[in-house]
């Protein structure tokens, strides 16, 4: 999870460590499944609408 955090550009923004915990590492997998969504979303558009 956190390798994908840092891919998304995310870990800056929610701070993790070594010691975060399990619940909280499944809520910030779930931020990660929100960024994919929303990039799969941004490459289909510009497939359908590419000017």
């Amino acid at each position: 999870i956190l390798n994908t955090l840092i891919e998304c550009n995310l870990k800056e923004d929610i701070h993790l460590n070594q010691s975060t915990s399990t619940a909280r590492l499944q809520e910030f997998g779930l931020k990660i499944e929100v960024v994919r969504q929303e990039q799969q979303n941004k490459l289909m558009s510009r497939l359908i609408n590419p000017y």
